[in-house]
């Protein structure tokens, strides 16, 4: 079962693919549409501003291909990072910007109401589990994720709220889904068993 990371241009995405090789994935990248369609499933990395990331897939000729991948075939997609705020409908980051519309919702800036918090939020921060899901064994169970952001997911339809944590006394979505596609705040790649975990469930869907 091949699965295919996008190459957006926007971050190292080595330790990505090595993640996914330690669990067993037969993983590429690719940037070529007719490679990502052919691939089983497909995973969007990426770090840095929404602009530069959604800009990387326009160039590339990729935002359709995206979405015929996550719609028409009906194939899991993993968003990772900034690859979960590209699924959003849009971004307020540095003006306002669309994005692919995979999970409706819009990407604002994460707000420190509270003087212990700092932005960009970085470390490991406890995932709250709001409900069963397949990419987490045991949902009732609070994990550690690592985390980098500045900007968070506003999701339209709290349905596709899958986990949260609290940043500056305040519920923030960091899990997200909606039928295939499933997008992560946090990097899997660097939380260790937690993250692992989660990739290895993606990999058996």
């Amino acid at each position: 079962m091949k699965i295919v990371v996008i190459n957006t241009n926007t971050s190292n995405i080595t330790s990505v693919v090595n993640a996914f090789k330690y669990v067993g994935a037969d993983v590429l990248v690719s940037d070529e549409a007719e490679v990502i369609l052919r691939a089983d499933k497909a995973i969007i990395p990426g770090v840095g501003s929404f602009s530069a990331g959604y800009n990387g897939l326009v160039k590339n000729k990729l935002v359709d291909t995206i979405r015929q991948i996550a719609v028409k075939q009906e194939k899991p997609v993993l968003g990772i990072c900034l690859g979960m705020q590209m699924l959003a409908t849009a971004s307020e980051e540095g003006g306002d910007y669309k994005g692919l519309d995979l999970i409706p919702g819009r990407v604002k800036k994460l707000k420190n109401d509270q003087p212990e918090y700092r932005i960009p939020n970085i470390g490991w921060c406890d995932v709250r589990l709001n409900r069963e899901n397949v990419l987490i064994n045991e949902y009732d169970k609070i994990l550690s994720f690592y985390h980098i952001h500045s900007f968070y997911f506003d999701c339209d339809n709290n349905d596709h709220v899958v986990g949260t944590i609290i940043f500056s006394g305040k519920d923030v979505p960091v899990m997200v889904q909606r039928k295939n596609v499933f997008g992560v705040q946090f990097h899997p790649e660097k939380s260790h068993e937690c993250g692992l975990e989660l990739l290895s469930n993606f990999v058996k869907l």
